[in-house]
């Protein structure tokens, strides 16, 4: 069923999985990255356990009305640490020109 969907999706809005699977590389890449980064920093927030915190998955919502949406599940935080969630979504943006969705869990 999965395959028919994403056959379906790529045949009616140009949907690539090939894209989206690059999409998820760049994305896992620059997520670590600015991690790493801002765990060096002297900048923390709150409801963030910094010595674990990992980004553990990045997916992708496609939608009926051919909206796609990436997102990024980090965990060892909070999922009401709005501010590095916020943070989170900021970088990202500025590294890779697009939105990702950022959801926390401990």
């Amino acid at each position: 069923m999965p395959t028919q969907v994403f056959e379906m999706a790529e045949m009616t809005s140009g949907f690539d999985i090939e894209d989206a699977y690059d999409n998820f590389i760049k994305i896992k890449k620059a997520s670590e990255e600015i991690l790493q980064e801002h765990k060096k920093s002297t900048e923390k927030f709150s409801g963030v356990n910094y010595g674990d915190l990992d980004v553990v998955d990045v997916y992708l919502t496609y939608h009926m009305d051919g909206d796609i949406h990436y997102h990024i599940l980090i965990e060892e935080c909070s999922p009401t640490s709005y501010e590095f969630q916020e943070f989170m979504v900021e970088c990202l943006k500025d590294k890779l020109g697009f939105s990702v969705i950022v959801e926390c869990e401990w």
